[in-house]
This record gives C-alpha cells, structure tokens and sequence, in this order.
C-alpha cells in the first residue's frame, strides 16, 4: 500500500526546480527567461523519469495516475490535434518547438501526479511562495535602483520575469501559496508565509495590474463562497454533472473569448501616438482591444484547423499591421494577450474544446471536491488550494500570456497535480505498458533536449547578430548568421526575426546584393508577413535597377502593412526611378497622412516629384523649349499647387498646367 502522507523523493524534486527557477536567467539571449526555463523544465523531466524508471514502486504509480486521469487523455488528444494542425506550417521549426513544449509538460505533470501527496502539498506551497518571495527580492533591488516612489514606472519592475504583469501575477500565486502555507504549516513556515503573504500584498499594489486585481477579487470571493455557502452550492453541483458543466462553461468561455475580440476597430486610427491618449494604462487597453479584434479575423479565416501550433506570430501581420506600435515594424507581436484566443487561434476550434475542457473540468473538480461531505477537512483544504491557484491562472490568462512562460505552467501543472491526485491510499499493480510509457516520455526527453538545447545556441547567435547590426560589423555578422542558419529547429530569432534575414542584411551592406536576395528569399519563407524582409528584397532588387521587381515586392509590403512610412518612400522610389513619376506622386499624395508628426521625408521626396512633374509637364506644352529656360518654381509655390488639387480633387496634371499658364 502506498501512503498518501509520504513525501516521496520525487516530489522534492519539483520543490528543488521550483525554487532554482527565479535565478535561472540567461543575459546572453534575446529573452533570458523563456528558453532557459525551458532547459531547467527538461532536465527536470529527465530526472524525474530516470527516477520512475529504476523504482517499481514509482513506476505502477505512474502508470495508475495516467489511467485514473481523464485529463491526461484530453492534453494527450490537444496535443494531437496540435500535430495535425501543423500539417502544412509555414515554419515547421516554429510548430515544433510549440508542440514539444506542451508535451514537455503533459510529461511534467504525468509525473508530479504520479508522486504529489497530501502530506507533499504544504512543502510545495511552501516551495512556490519561496520562489514567489526570489522574484520579489528581484523586485525589490529594481525598486532600490529607481530610488523613488514619485511618478514610479511600474513597467520598469519585472523582476526575472520579463514583465510587469507577469510578476504581478506570480505575487498573486506566491500568495494563495504562502496562505496555504500559513494555515497547514509549523510555526517556522507560518511566519516565514505570513511575510512572504504581506510582500506579495505589496508588490500587487505597487504594479498597479487591473488583470490581478480582478483575479485576487474573483478567486478570494470564489474560495470564501465555496467555504461559506457550502450546503446550498454542494446540493447544487451533485445535481450537475462535471461534463455536462464543463461543456457549459466551454461555451460560455467561447462566447466570452469572442466577445474579447469584438472591440471596434474604429479605434485604430486613435492611436496614431502613445502621448494622445490619456495614460499608458489606456493606450494598452485599447492596443490589447484590437490584438483582440484582428485575432478575431484570422480565427474567422481558420475556424477549424486553426493557423497551427506557434504561428499566430507569423500570421497577425497579415491582420493587425495597422496597430501603432507595428506600423514601422519597431514591434512585432508575438502573442495576444490572451490564452484562450492565443489557442483558439493557432489549434482551431477542437484545440480550444480540449484545451479550455482541461481547465473547466479541473475547476469543477476542485470545488466538487472542496464541497463534498466525504471529503476530510486535509482534503477539502487541498481542494481549495488547487481551486485556487487554478483559478486564479485562469482568470489571469484572459488577459494576459502565462502559457507562454515557464514559471506559470509549472504553477499550472502543480495545481492540475493537486486537484487530481489520488487522495487515498491505493494498491499498485504491474502493467505490461509501464516500459512503454516510460520509453515514450524519455523519447520526449530526449528529443525536447536536443530541440531546446539547439534553440539555445542559435539565440546565443541571435543576440551576437543584434549587436552586430548596431555596431555596423556586417563581416561579423555574416560569419553569426551562417552558424546560425547551420542550426537545425532554429530559424526565427525571439522578435521574429528570420536568422536569414541578418544573413541578407550583412551581404547586402558588403555588396553581395545577388546573393543578398537568395538570403531574404529564403527568409521569406521562413515568415512571409515579415516587412523588413520584404522591403529588404525590394530595396535589393532596386539596387539592382529591377524597378519592376522591386515595385512588386514594395507593394506587398504596403499590403502588410499599409501604415510603413519606408514601404511608402520605397515604393515612391521606385516608380520614380522606373520613369513612372506619376504614379510616384500618386503614391505620396494617397499617404501623405502617414507623415503628420513627421513631414521631413515627404517633403524630401515630394519636391524631386514635384520638381520632376512640373519639367515633364513645361516640356510637353513646350517641346521646343532648352531645359536651361524652363522656370524654376520654389518648392513651396509647387506644394501650393499640390495642396490645390488635393482640395479641388484635380489631377496634378491639370493643376500644374493651369499654374504654369497663369505663370
């Protein structure tokens, strides 16, 4: 018999992880979290299966927790449907990695289930408060650096956490832990949680993030009405069964998902600058409103295969150019602030069913649990800790990315693991599937370490090719691009960036422009939305006088994003240096809104259009005329008569006739 108040060794090493992590933070990527957490989270699931595989009695229970789970079988079938909605990726790379990371966890989880007890959950509540408490010290040396709490940025507190919510949110979870702590632990532990609550307290008012505040709201009334009513709302849920509450609960997870995505689009052209809206907090409500509403767009065009695992970065362009911060490519979004849509978009609609039927079931589960009269008050308290703390992810990810981050789904696992152990004792028995299942979950292993591990080194090249680009080292760059590009499941760099790209910058600033455009084509096909890739195969091929290729691939970019002012002077470059000088002007006239903080640049190019115009023009009502007696007008006699025809709807043509005759 297996008892359920042992800590077993396995479980020690989820508590070990769990507190290394805040200083697992590699300086030397792009993004020094994600992928070095990753790293940690696939040694783990390598120890941890080692371990099951040389302790029988590990083994059987392994084998019982996937048996005994049904969501096991639903994350098994998300994933599934992951692979066959990758069919046809644009970046297998990309879709593998998104693949391989949610198989990492199913492994994860598979075996905290295996060996978390209700004996274990204190010490790992205490082991996620403590985790907690090292992102806050982090916090705490960022706010010590600022020195002032007067007009403090709250975007500048991330801790090791990459962002400000996303720390916001783990102080919410170290405190649900550090409750749960305080309440099942010694004294030692209640006073070290009591702290560690208190500071979590703080950092939640100093971020200022709505998300948490509305997640600390909903989860303490939930926890403390599940406590409190708890006859009337027991009587209520053994009426109901856990699917048939789950699928309500989908649906009206979907209708909400979809109504996140019907803010009106109207207020793109509001927000044409971050310093005319009223706060920063505003100007993200709205940018988020629309990554919401164009997501909304590419779910409407793949409703049911989705765009594929890790692609609604590669496709978004295609929607949401328009949005502020993405009109001159400073930003590339990579995610839209919201799980459910994030999965909705990328695995389609049976991807979501699977995906939010993990959760929801879960989450009745829990408060099932916590509501039942054959429930001891241990259990019942279990219950209300992983109710908790998978509630409280839940509501957070509705506004924010922690599927994205590593720390977040340890945190959701753990509360899946709670929820769903088995929380009395039960007789092992040898199955002839044990090995297998063992054999599948080191073949995960293995493969996720040699996917992530390569993924690292082409980041490490990734950050060396940034500052090349800075420091103008194009030989340099060249050399970190072809390592780069050698790498295998690595080809787009954290900002979505094609590694090929860089290659294709490099050769073109040393000259090599034939082999330059070999390199950006190929980086297009790596991500097609791209539009510094694709304006880089224009300019390339201008710089080879193909005028007509380079207007070919210059109107693509003005089709991904109709905002770019460079697409915009490019693509009036190159009619004018086609000999097409009206449609050169024509194209700048169309944008001459894009230039309103800015006129400098339109005012450059439009005088050579104007000036060119207006000779064209003299010499065709003129033709025996030298070109050494036409007149020369000023620019801003020129510009008065182009302001005229914009006003009067007249074609330049005509406008420039009528002033040359009045001349």
């Amino acid at each position: 018999m297996h008892d359920p108040q042992k800590t077993n060794s396995l479980a020690f090493l989820w508590m070990g992880a769990l507190v290394i992590m805040p200083f697992v933070y590699d300086s030397g990527l792009i993004d020094p979290v994600t992928l070095s957490r990753t790293l940690l989270s696939v040694i783990t699931l390598g120890l941890g299966t080692g371990w099951v595989a040389i302790k029988s009695d590990r083994r059987s229970a392994l084998l019982q927790s996937i048996r005994s789970t049904p969501i096991v079988w639903l994350y098994g079938a998300f994933i599934l449907i992951g692979i066959i909605t990758s069919r046809g990726s644009i970046n297998s790379a990309e879709a593998t990695a998104s693949l391989l990371k949610d198989s990492l966890f199913l492994g994860l989880f598979i075996l905290m289930l295996s060996s978390i007890r209700p004996g274990t959950v204190r010490w790992i509540a205490l082991s996620i408060s403590t985790a907690g408490a090292i992102f806050m010290g982090y916090g705490m040396v960022e706010l010590w650096e600022i020195g002032s709490f007067h007009d403090l940025d709250a975007y500048q507190i991330r801790s090791t956490l990459g962002h400000k919510n996303l720390f916001s949110s783990a102080a919410l979870i170290a405190l649900i832990s550090a409750v749960y702590a305080a309440v099942e632990g010694g004294k030692i532990e209640k006073i070290i949680s009591v702290i560690i609550a208190f500071l979590s307290l703080f950092f939640i008012w100093i971020l200022q993030t709505r998300t948490v505040w509305l997640a600390l709201t909903i989860t303490l009334i939930a926890l403390v009405g599940l406590v409190t009513l708890r006859k009337p709302l027991s009587r209520l849920l053994a009426r109901i069964k856990t699917v048939h509450a789950a699928l309500a609960a989908l649906i009206i997870l979907l209708g909400v998902s979809l109504f996140f995505t019907s803010a009106d689009k109207e207020v793109l052209p509001s927000l044409s600058s971050y310093e005319e809206n009223q706060s920063q907090g505003n100007y993200t409500i709205r940018e988020r409103a629309l990554l919401w509403n164009f997501s909304k767009d590419m779910i409407e065009d793949h409703p049911i295969e989705g765009v594929g695992p890790g692609h609604w970065k590669l496709h978004f362009p295609e929607y949401g150019s328009g949005i502020w911060r993405a009109r001159q490519g400073l930003v590339q979004f990579q995610r839209p602030h919201n799980d459910f849509i994030w999965v909705l978009s990328e695995n389609g609609v049976f991807g979501f069913i699977a995906y939010g039927l993990i959760l929801l079931i879960s989450l009745f589960v829990a408060a099932k649990g916590a509501l039942s009269s054959e429930s001891s008050s241990e259990v019942k308290k279990l219950y209300l800790f992983g109710f908790g703390l998978l509630l409280s992810y839940f509501l957070v990810a509705n506004f924010s990315f922690p599927r994205e981050r590593i720390f977040h789904q340890w945190i959701l696992h753990l509360a899946l693991a709670i929820i769903w152990m088995p929380k009395k004792a039960h007789t092992l028995k040898r199955s002839h599937f044990t090995w297998p299942t063992l054999l599948i979950m080191l073949g995960i292993f293995g493969f996720s370490a040699f996917v992530f591990t390569q993924r690292y080194r082409g980041e490490l090249y990734s950050l060396r090719m940034t500052k090349n680009r800075v420091l103008s080292e194009w030989a340099q760059m060249r050399i970190n691009a072809e390592r780069a590009g050698e790498i295998p499941f690595y080809n787009l760099d954290p900002v979505s960036m094609p590694v090929e790209f860089y290659h294709g910058l490099a050769l073109l600033n040393t000259g090599e422009i034939p082999t330059a455009i070999k390199a950006f084509e190929s980086a297009s096909q790596i991500h097609p939305n791209n539009i510094h890739v694709v304006n880089n195969l224009g300019a390339s091929h201008q710089m080879l006088g193909e005028h007509d290729k380079a207007i070919e691939y210059y109107i693509q970019a003005k089709s991904i994003a109709p905002y770019y002012i460079d697409g915009t002077l490019n693509l009036a470059s190159a009619y004018f240096n086609g000999g097409e000088v009206g449609r050169a002007y024509t194209v700048l006239r169309e944008n001459e809104g894009l230039f309103v903080n800015d006129k400098s640049q339109f005012d450059l190019y439009m005088k050579v259009v104007l000036e060119t115009q207006y000779q064209n023009t003299w010499e065709s009502l003129n033709p025996n005329t030298e070109p050494t007696t036409i007149p020369t007008p000023t620019y801003e006699q020129l510009l008065d008569v182009h302001k005229k025809a914009v006003r009067k709807s007249e074609d330049i043509i005509d406008a420039l006739i009528e002033f040359i005759i009045s001349e």
